[in-house]
């Protein structure tokens, strides 16, 4: 087994980050232990020469690759002109210009913060100003930033631990129509999650909701698309309370699904919006996007008030038009539909890794879960590295909790000692005909298994 470890360069560079650096960053940097130096398109070179396409984009912030040319640019001709600072500038009067011609009809009043949970938090206090009550509601499996403010409206037990949350928020099933969280299937359903969603609004709220908060696509749930008509109806049940659609559309928006906005797949127009991530092309940049008679609520519309320090800053303003600009100009909206129509040629595959495909690193299975695969077979290589007691054996661990997590059976072959046995063992895997599973599995399953792991790589 070949295993590309981290050259002398990434591993001086990463030790001494370490030394001072706090707990808590993300963990694919952590596993992956690369200093990297710099990056073009799509691909990223690290400081010992090694290059790697780049598929997480910054968690999903590179809408338009790293150092696009255009983006170079436009930044070197700010950073040497203004670079902070709350007056108007020509960039930022541009860049608005610009923006507002691609919103939903009707939502042309923007307000720019740093990052997406302040711009969700500002949108929630937009909601209440503007409708005068204080509830919210969210979903299963949702997620709108790490602040004190959000974190009651998680739908993950990312929030255990952290509480007490804001007073008046609440959460219902979203339509994961895969794992259905009702056990019912659509279409025969009618989006009984909706019909869920609406007791929960009779039987848990206080009967004062100023917001529905839903992303079109949840994204750290596992990248799920929820049913044709899921988002009508949550709007629809929005209006029947004389509340708001705000969606986040954080991760879905500008042009990530094959339209502009996730929303407008359904023709959905919410009457207030999130956006962020792929908004600067990597630079912290992040919006609320709302209509004129809402922006002009009171106290959300007091000097001062909806607004930060940073908040579209010169530097901001540039990144913000650039990205736009080459989205716009390159079309990729249209890229990202073909992208989508390639990648759904996947769903019907299950697949068969190699401790290889990993290098050092490990990858995330929600992407297999987005495209409806349920198993996945990994080879002698992987039993193996169970015994390196190093990285390789975290990784192999990291892989089986996160496919349970995920619901994706895993089918190890291969295991030759009573340590690995053991090792399964304490991970949950229970022993079927020879082979272990990532959660228990009948014997007359295995069959059936076996059939849907047995593509090739």
């Amino acid at each position: 087994m070949q295993i590309r470890e981290p050259g002398p360069r990434s591993r001086q560079i990463v030790e001494q980050e370490r030394r001072h650096m706090a707990p808590g960053l993300q963990s694919f940097g952590q596993y992956a232990g690369l200093a990297m130096a710099r990056g073009a398109g799509a691909m990223l070179y690290d400081e010992d020469g090694n290059e790697y396409i780049d598929f997480i984009a910054g968690i999903a912030v590179g809408s338009v690759g790293h150092c696009h040319p255009h983006y170079v640019e436009a930044l070197k001709r700010q950073v040497e002109r203004l670079t902070f600072g709350s007056f108007t500038t020509e960039t930022r009067a541009k860049f608005l210009d610009l923006l507002a011609t691609i919103t939903p009809e009707g939502l042309t009043r923007i307000q720019m913060f740093s990052g997406g949970a302040e711009a969700v938090e500002a949108a929630l206090r937009l909601a209440k100003a503007a409708t005068g009550k204080r509830e919210v509601m969210g979903f299963w499996g949702g997620f709108h930033g790490k602040t004190g403010g959000v974190l009651g409206l998680l739908g993950s037990d990312f929030k255990h631990h952290l509480g007490p949350f804001v007073p008046g928020q609440y959460l219902s099933p979203y339509a994961d129509c895969y794992r259905c969280p009702l056990r019912l299937r659509y279409p025969e359903c009618g989006i009984a999650c909706a019909e869920y969603l609406r007791d929960v609004i009779r039987y848990q709220t206080a009967g004062e909701i100023a917001a529905i908060i839903v992303e079109p696509i949840q994204g750290t749930a596992g990248n799920i698309a929820p049913p044709d008509g899921f988002l009508r109806a949550v709007q629809a049940i929005a209006h029947e309370h004389d509340a708001l659609l705000l969606a986040d559309e954080m991760l879905t928006g500008f042009g990530r699904t094959g339209a502009m906005w996730g929303a407008s797949h359904e023709g959905v127009i919410p009457e207030i919006m999130t956006v962020g991530k792929g908004m600067g092309g990597g630079f912290p940049l992040s919006g609320v996007i709302s209509t004129d008679d809402l922006t002009a609520r009171k106290p959300w519309s007091n000097p001062s008030a909806s607004s930060s320090s940073y908040g579209g800053n010169p530097l901001a303003s540039a990144a913000g038009l650039a990205a736009l600009e080459i989205i716009v100009k390159e079309d990729l909206v249209e890229n990202a539909e073909r992208a989508v129509e390639m990648l759904a040629r996947l769903r019907a595959l299950n697949v068969q890794l190699h401790m290889d495909d990993f290098g050092t690193g490990y990858s995330s299975l929600s992407y297999l879960h987005r495209f409806q695969i349920d198993t996945l077979k990994i080879d002698r290589s992987f039993i193996s590295a169970m015994g390196d007691r190093g990285e390789n054996s975290e990784i192999v661990r990291t892989i089986v909790t996160l496919a349970r997590n995920l619901g994706i059976d895993v089918i190890a072959e291969g295991v030759e000692t009573a340590e690995q046995l053991a090792q399964l063992s304490a991970l949950g895997c229970g022993q079927v005909q020879g082979f272990y599973f990532s959660r228990p599995v009948a014997t007359d399953a295995v069959a059936a298994l076996m059939e849907r792991a047995g593509t090739a790589r």
